[in-house]
């Protein structure tokens, strides 16, 4: 094969001479061989796409392996634009023939010479015969979509790409018109045609394609072509981020291998990628908001301005993020206003309704007549009369008696006669709590979300600014969240070598926090599992009923009387949210800005910058009428049980009022170079680097403000003084008012990184990559040998597709092969590389100064934690995308992880957090894909399945201590599964009748239940493996039709080969210890019965320890471990598009209405019809529905 040579002349001088002769010689050898002329191409035929290419580059690429010298002048070429050719199964000739005739072009060839020159009639009929074809084109939302190609279909050189507006202008001879078809497509698009029938304007809308098979990966630092990219990815279908959605994380649900998500009750997910890379380290993978790291994660961002989201799952995708990046990164990309763009409107609202809490679920406490069945059991065998007149904290505040209780007890120390109580049982067995709590403490949820967006721009600027409302009600009465956000964004090209990007986000949350939860967290917090079930909230008059709470209830009604500062010391939860203002309200706010030099032809340097700040502030504020206020004012009274003279009090009487506040500030300064050019068949895509970050957290807490007046702003001084004066609380015990300050927090964290990053590809077919990056931080050892320790990758591409071997399988639309290796990092801020004191707040009550205490013993070489990654895949498309996906196989290995491992107590102490532990992820992950047109565009099917598997175990991980408590509580343990469940078997009684487990290495096989959870002993011999409770293989279904203007979508997820541990019978006691009344499950009723299936079984031994021992224990049995694997149908989507003929009419550009189910049903490997991802005893999402409309003009 003859190399292919150019020659061309400035058009003087000698070389204008030899030009001539050359000229001469071609003319003689054309006469001399003008047969052989017009077969000298041969019969080859072969497929171009060249978009925007200059003419010498177009003949190139026609003429490389044909073995032609080409000779033209200069002058003739010198003016004439980039051409586009797009062409199929043609001849060279065929191709040379279209790209010089609509230039004004010739030519002549003689062996292996072609001769290019003006045909002089061709420009003159091209100069008298023009027509203007020009336009706009935009995407389904009305937005102007640059570079998107347009050109004639039977004149596939004569064409043109649209400029930053999405504007087009090119002429074409006006013979043309009616006879040909105006072809635009995009990246991402459907290719969209029109008659050329001569209008001076074409408006053209273009639609997302179902599958996108050349879109381009964003990794936050640069822009690669997907089939450039080395390293494993997704990128998030576009038509599923505009579906609605509150918080962005629940629009990846089940769309990508390899990404886990677990739900809250309201919806939101916290997403996991390819397992778990650390031990004590955030899980969350970074998210990226236009190039930069942001705090807050996905609720700082309003879902509706997403453009784009890349899911980077790999070192070569991800390593260039460094020591935040071994959990993966999730990039997102805004949606931005193009320059010349006309003002645009778009406008998108919806509704979300939702059922109320199912309470036999959330709270499956006993009926009424059972749990009183069971008290009366209880209390017969094991219960201890209450006299009442005793005043100890033992006796009294020690024992918090249910009214059931209370009736068996007054009736026992004769305070009331045996029909009474049988009344009061019979009145108790009657009532059901639920009713109450469904009027006055549980609502439909529903949310509301209002979102307006205008855009715009001049020749050199666009503007985008998005406002959005939400309000969100919850399954709580008196609990609801108000949210506004502000987004502006304005990219500006100040001249052709300066560019400028601002960017701001401007967020207000008010969330009110009055309401009722499920399980109390804290001792403020109106918990409905503390009711019990025969409690109802109000009389018949509305008047409140009293609550048991913390006492004995007869006691507390005859003290009250005493003269105590409040006469009304009970407790009810309707009261308590009536008596309270909680609330939090935050500011976020982030800033970007760049700057961008173009220094020469594919080379610019950008300065860019972020500044965030976030602050909080938290007001509870709690009325006179609130117990959080009656009761410590009340118990720390001064009392003479003899004489019943009440004292003075240790705090006034008056509102209690708590406030927090914190505040976050922080920046991003980054300085990179950037390179991308295309050099022939040589591509070159160049990242260099530097990036400071700081990053400076402050919080405050005041201390409790008594004896407040919310109206007067005024406060009282304590009654007693707050030094170290003691005084006497209720049962005679002796306080002093010692905490009354305020207490500060401060960190502050610094990075300095340098990076590259560097990708070259030679004939669109090889690609190779690598990139390297040093995190420098003040919170890891200052040893350089870890402080500057790179974290790096390289990677390689095969695009198998376009070997000349693979042209005869003409099906294949790409195949790719890749091959990755490089290490991430992970950052564990739960320690330090030098001793950490943790100062008190207030004097110590013996020395009488502030003292300290030894937070951590330190970790002299703290270092990142590394995930060292390895990843094969490959990518395929076929048959014009009716079947395309792609396939993994990954294997991670995280080393230096920080974990609590056993020293010497030499040392000062036992345990350590060291870089010491390592743990192995690997897995395959598998997608694939198709879509079908049914009718045309008109009806049309595609469908996605994802699935992934991976493999945990922990590889190194030193611990002595095996005692039962530290599997239970799920510490991690060498050589297991991270999530690891361990639970014993029940084996029965002994010949003593205690309950035991199995216990392999004793005698008898039996270990007293009594005895398994003590902190020395070696646990192996009685606590088996359940399982895992994290899934390892996880699937994703996504399928829809578009049957005209209508699309119909659905979303199905599963999870497999895990266990969840259900609820069961929790052996209460009687409340001989702490302040809180029994709560019973509802399988007693199975354990009064007899059921066998309920170990252990109660006995006749009179040992009141052993309900307190089965209430300890029987928690772990392995029978409440079950089968998690579950498939959930997440979400069925209805949308009509309407007809654009009607919406011309009122001067929309597109309209759709939508309606959204979430959460249809769920099918489960378990025969208690438990949710395994929200066990029965937890708040499951239930189903909503979604109805909303959006807009543009």
């Amino acid at each position: 094969m003859k190399k292919k040579q150019i020659y061309f002349s400035s058009g003087g001088g000698k070389l204008r001479k030899m030009t001539l002769i050359m000229k001469m010689t071609v003319i003689f050898l054309l006469c001399a061989n003008l047969v052989m002329a017009t077969e000298s191409f041969g019969q080859e035929k072969y497929s171009f796409s060249l978009n925007r290419v200059t003419l010498e580059e177009a003949l190139n690429q026609i003429l490389q392996n044909s073995g032609y010298y080409i000779v033209y002048t200069v002058n003739d070429i010198r003016k004439i634009a980039d051409v586009s050719l797009n062409m199929e199964q043609v001849t060279i000739e065929q191709a040379l023939d279209r790209v010089l005739s609509l230039n004004g072009l010739k030519y002549t060839v003689s062996e292996n010479a072609i001769v290019i020159a003006k045909d002089a009639s061709a420009v003159k009929n091209l100069q008298s015969e023009q027509m203007k074809v020009q336009g706009t084109v935009r995407d389904e939302k009305g937005l102007p979509l640059p570079g998107a190609s347009v050109y004639l279909k039977a004149e596939n050189t004569l064409g043109v790409t649209t400029d930053i507006g999405g504007h087009f202008e090119f002429k074409v001879p006006a013979g043309l018109k009616g006879k040909v078809v105006l072809v635009i497509s995009f990246i991402g698009m459907e290719t969209v045609e029109f008659p050329l029938d001569g209008r001076e304007h074409y408006e053209i809308s273009m639609k997302p394609e179902i599958t996108s098979l050349d879109d381009v990966l964003i990794t936050g630092y640069q822009t690669i072509s997907r089939e450039r990219a080395t390293g494993a990815f997704d990128i998030v279908d576009k038509r599923q981020l505009e579906k609605p959605a509150s918080d962005l994380s629940s629009r990846l649900i089940g769309t990508t291998a390899g990404v886990q998500a677990t739900l809250t009750e309201d919806g939101k997910a916290s997403l996991e990628i390819r397992g778990r890379s650390s031990l004590n380290a955030n899980a969350q993978p970074l998210i990226v908001v236009d190039g930069f790291p942001v705090e807050g994660g996905f609720e700082t961002i309003n879902p509706n301005d997403v453009e784009s989201v890349s899911i980077l799952k790999d070192a070569a995708a991800a390593s260039i993020w460094g020591a935040r990046s071994g959990n993966g990164v999730i990039v997102v990309t805004t949606r931005k206003a193009a320059k010349g763009d006309k003002l645009n409107v778009a406008f998108n609202t919806f509704l979300r309704f939702r059922q109320k809490i199912d309470l036999d679920y959330a709270n499956p406490t006993a009926a009424s007549a059972d749990q009183i069945r069971y008290e009366e059991m209880i209390f017969g065998k094991y219960g201890v009369a209450l006299n009442e007149g005793i005043f100890s904290e033992d006796d009294v505040a020690g024992k918090c008696y249910t009214w059931a209780q209370i009736a068996l007890n007054e009736a026992r120390l004769g305070n009331i006669s045996e029909d009474t109580k049988r009344l009061r049982l019979q009145e108790l067995q009657e009532t059901d709590y639920k009713d109450d709590v469904y009027k006055h403490l549980l609502r439909n949820p529903f949310l509301q979300q209002y979102n307006l967006s205008v855009s715009g721009g001049g020749e050199r600027v666009g503007v985008m600014t998005s406002l959005l409302y939400e309000k969100d009600k919850t399954h709580y009465i008196g609990t609801q969240d108000e949210k506004y956000m502000l987004n502006m964004r304005m990219n500006s090209d100040i001249c052709k070598w300066l560019k400028l990007d601002i960017s701001g986000m401007f967020q207000y949350v008010k969330k009110q926090n009055n309401g009722a939860v499920l399980h109390a967290s804290d001792e403020n917090d109106i918990a409905i599992s503390d009711l019990s079930p025969y409690e109802h909230l109000t009389n018949r008059d509305g008047s409140y009923t009293h609550i048991v709470r913390d006492y004995y209830l007869p006691a507390m009604e005859r003290l009250v009387g005493n003269g105590f500062p409040y006469s009304d010391w009970f407790y009810n939860p309707l009261q308590e949210i009536r008596s309270r203002d909680r609330s939090t309200k935050d500011i976020k706010a982030r800033f970007q800005a760049a700057l961008t030099l173009k220094l020469w032809e594919g080379l610019n340097f950008s300065s860019s910058l972020q500044y965030e700040i976030f602050n909080s502030k938290r007001r509870d504020l709690y009325k006179e009428d609130s117990w959080v206020v009656k009761n410590p004012v009340n118990y720390y009274t001064e009392y003479n049980d003899a004489t019943g003279v009440v004292g003075k009090s240790a705090y006034p009487t008056g509102q209690f009022l708590d406030q927090y506040t914190s505040e976050m500030q922080g920046y991003t300064f980054r300085n990179q170079v950037n390179f991308n050019r295309t050099f022939r068949r040589h591509d070159f895509n160049v990242v260099l680097g530097t990036e400071l970050r700081h990053r400076r957290t402050t919080s405050y807490t005041s201390p409790r403000v008594y004896g407040y007046n919310d109206e007067t702003l005024t406060s009282k001084l304590f009654p007693n003084g707050t030094g170290k004066l003691a005084i006497k609380d209720l049962f005679g015990n002796t306080i002093t008012v010692d905490d009354y300050a305020s207490t500060f927090t401060f960190n502050t964290d610094r990075f300095f990184s340098l990076y590259g990053n560097a990708a070259y590809t030679f004939d669109n077919k090889y690609t190779i990559s690598g990139s390297v990056r040093t995190d420098a931080s003040n919170f890891i050892t200052d040893d350089p040998k870890y402080r500057y320790a790179p974290f790096w990758s390289v990677g390689g591409m095969w695009n198998l597709g376009q070997e000349s071997f693979m042209s005869d399988y003409l099906f294949i639309d790409w195949l790719r092969l890749r091959l990755t290796y490089g290490y991430n990092g992970n950052v564990d801020t739960s320690t330090s590389f030098k001793p950490l004191v943790s100062i008190g707040s207030v004097e110590n009550v013996y020395k009488h100064e502030i003292t300290g205490s030894i937070a951590s013993f330190g970790n002299p070489e703290l270092r990142w934690e590394k995930v060292g990654s390895v990843d094969i895949g490959i990518d395929y498309s076929f048959w014009g995308g009716k079947l395309a996906g792609k396939l993994d196989y990954y294997r991670k290995y995280s080393k230096d992880l920080i974990a609590t491992i056993s020293i010497s107590s030499a040392n000062g102490t036992t345990s350590q957090k060291l870089n010491n532990a390592e743990m192995l992820n690997s897995g395959i992950e598998l997608e694939v894909g198709s879509q079908l047109d049914i009718i045309g565009k008109d009806i049309q099917w595609y469908g996605n399945v994802n699935y992934a598997y991976n493999l945990n175990r922990i590889e190194r991980l030193f611990v002595t201590d095996n005692s039962a408590k530290t599997y239970l509580r799920g510490d991690f343990k060498e050589g297991e599964n991270a999530s690891t469940i361990y639970a014993w078997h029940y084996a029965g009684v002994n010949k003593d009748g205690i309950p035991c487990v199995e216990e392999g290495s004793s005698p008898d096989g039996l270990r007293p239940m009594n005895t398994v959870y003590d902190n020395t002993s070696d646990a192996t011999g009685w606590l088996r493996s359940q399982g895992v409770k994290v899934a390892p293989h996880i699937m994703g279904l996504t399928t829809g039709f578009k049957v005209y203007n209508f699309d119909l979508s659905l979303i199905v997820t599963g999870k497999f080969g895990h266990k969840f541990k259900r609820s069961s019978f929790n052996y209460p006691t009687m409340g001989t210890t702490g302040t809180s009344k029994i709560w019973v499950h509802k399988d007693v009723s199975k354990l009064l019965d007899g059921d066998k299936a309920m170990p252990p079984l109660l006995t006749d031994t009179e040992d009141s320890n052993q309900m307190y021992y089965d209430s300890y224990y029987t928690d772990a049995m392995d029978y409440l471990y079950h089968n998690a694997n579950h498939i959930r149908f997440q979400e069925l989507n209805l949308t009509w598009h309407i007809p654009e003929v009607w919406l011309q009419k009122i001067g929309f550009r597109t309209a759709a209405v939508y309606g959204q189910i979430n959460n249809l049903g769920l099918i489960t490997a378990n025969k208690y019809k438990n949710d395994p991802e929200f066990p029965e005893g937890t708040v499951k999402p239930e189903r909503s529905f979604i109805v909303g409309v959006k807009f543009n003009f």
